[in-house]
């Protein structure tokens, strides 16, 4: 497979590809993903009429059969060019997020058959990709799980609890992003809308829970950034499953205490020196500090919702009472040590 233009102008080649639009359905997928990444450096071209070209052949036939996986397949092709590939993936997050599930009725739709072919590899495309390409391939994943699951993409969730019964950082980390996904589809729907997420719930946050705990635990490691972006990810999770109510299966006092406890850990937890950027301004970028960030969130609503038994509802009363009782003066008095610098 090329990835590079023959020694023919871009133009020309452009104006060639133009000739065949009309035979594009009948090329194998070799010759597609060929032309496909002509047309694709063509649109990185310096010479304007070149980058129109190709930009208007990437319009005519974005919703051309198998045109969507053939940008996967670029986008994810671990010999293609840093910025071939980055092309690739913005052209591929803008076709899902105009074409995948549009609005109206007439508008242009992927082909059904293409976006189960997207589904099937999307994931592993995810966790196999770099930053730059990974960033983007987030966007489409939520697209597609706002759009298909559970109805569509049932086998989702197993596939994600699989990934994170693994010891593969990548691939738990792309997992935990999944799940967070999901979790933020349901935050701020109503009580029954959310009772999707309930599978979700009992499938993936007790191995989530287990591995917040062993995370924080390796006191050895918490300069590595990896560990602290997944604790990120993982309380972001939490604060997204639980923004309104906290379901039924993580209000349980022994599944609750444990995920307070963990979110008390992170607020009080000596910040790593190393790494940390010089400028004070800029350490809010911090893994450990993004991680702070978001487990204050979650205690801060916390006392919103039950610091005061009196204003909760009637059901959540004895709940309150304990988060009073438990919890409320332990959070109040590492927040004074964190305000003071003590940590």
């Amino acid at each position: 497979m090329r990835y590079s233009l023959p020694k023919k102008s871009r133009r020309t080649q452009i104006d060639s590809a133009a000739a065949g639009r009309r035979a594009l359905g009948t090329f194998d997928m070799a010759t597609q993903i060929d032309q496909v990444v002509q047309v694709l450096q063509a649109t990185l071209s310096a010479d304007e009429h070149t980058r129109h070209q190709a930009e208007q052949y990437l319009t005519q036939h974005a919703y051309a059969k198998s045109h969507v996986v053939v940008l996967m397949q670029v986008a994810t092709a671990p010999q293609a060019d840093a910025s071939m590939r980055q092309s690739a993936t913005i052209n591929l997050k803008n076709l899902i997020a105009k074409g995948w599930d549009p609005r109206r009725e007439d508008a242009a739709r992927l082909h059904e058959e293409d976006k189960a072919t997207v589904r099937a590899n999307v994931l592993e495309a995810l966790i196999q990709s770099p930053e730059i390409v990974r960033s983007q391939l987030n966007e489409c994943v939520k697209v597609i799980a706002n759009a298909d699951f559970p109805e569509r993409w049932p086998n989702l969730l197993e596939t994600l609890v699989g990934y994170l019964a693994t010891d593969d950082v990548p691939r738990v980390y792309g997992a935990v992003t999944v799940i967070s996904v999901l979790c933020r589809k349901y935050e701020y729907k109503d009580k029954d809308e959310r009772l999707a997420l309930t599978p979700v719930i009992n499938a993936a946050f007790p191995r989530l829970l287990q591995m917040l705990q062993s995370l924080l635990a390796m006191e050895d490691k918490r300069e590595d950034a990896q560990l602290a972006l997944l604790v990120k990810a993982i309380v972001k999770t939490y604060w997204s499953a639980t923004y309104l109510d906290i379901p039924d299966a993580l209000m349980r006092g022994d599944v609750y205490g444990a995920w307070i406890q963990c979110m008390h850990a992170i607020i009080v937890m000596p910040v790593p020196e190393r790494g940390q950027p010089a400028d004070p301004a800029e350490r809010k970028h911090f893994p450990w500090w993004k991680a702070k960030k978001w487990a204050l969130h979650v205690a801060n609503r916390m006392f919103q919702r039950y610091g005061n038994p009196k204003q909760c509802k009637p059901e959540h009363k004895p709940f309150a009472e304990a988060f009073k009782r438990d919890c409320s003066c332990a959070f109040l008095e590492s927040y004074v040590r964190l305000l003071s610098g003590a940590f």
